[in-house]
């Protein structure tokens, strides 16, 4: 029988809701150690509200972006290639602009709390950096208490004009 289709037995139900619906579990289902939790924080749903006001028509936001997801990964053999993408398969960005029309990322946005001031942070943040800057990608940095404005990025003639990328 279907998992919560008509006529299933019904134990446990979720911890969560969609629209105030309560999500059921089988009672079959073992207690997992797992619950959800919100993907982004107040900071970042404020932000996406702003990008998303801004944006010209063709372009969307991606909250939560791994970085390899956006990236060919290359490399002269096999396990050069597995060595980079351990590099970055476990680091993502919380945003990445997309241009719906060829699916490229235009823009990578980040958001700087206080604890991209720690050493190992500011570490992985100038490896970003060089990776999205080798790669072709701009990235914008915000802190708190700086006003999130990209609008003035889909102005310039760069974006309006850009050729795909090769490959």
């Amino acid at each position: 029988m279907a998992f919560g289709g008509r006529g299933s037995r019904l134990g446990r139900r979720a911890a969560g809701s969609i629209a105030g619906l309560r999500l059921p579990l089988p009672s079959f289902a073992p207690k997992l150690p797992y619950e959800r939790k919100p993907l982004l924080s107040a900071w970042e749903r404020r932000a996406l509200l702003s990008m998303r006001a801004q944006l010209p028509p063709g372009f969307y936001v991606c909250p939560q972006v791994r970085l390899a997801d956006m990236l060919r990964i290359g490399g002269a053999d096999r396990m050069s290639r597995m060595a980079a993408l351990g590099k970055v398969a476990s680091k993502s960005v919380d945003f990445a602009v997309v241009e719906l029309a060829s699916g490229d990322v235009v823009l990578v946005v980040e958001l700087d709390d206080r604890t991209h001031d720690q050493a190992e942070r500011r570490e992985r943040d100038a490896f970003v950096n060089a990776v999205l800057e080798y790669s072709g990608i701009p990235i914008r940095r915000f802190r708190p208490e700086t006003p999130i404005h990209v609008r003035d990025f889909f102005a310039t003639a760069a974006v309006a004009t850009r050729t795909p990328p090769c490959g």
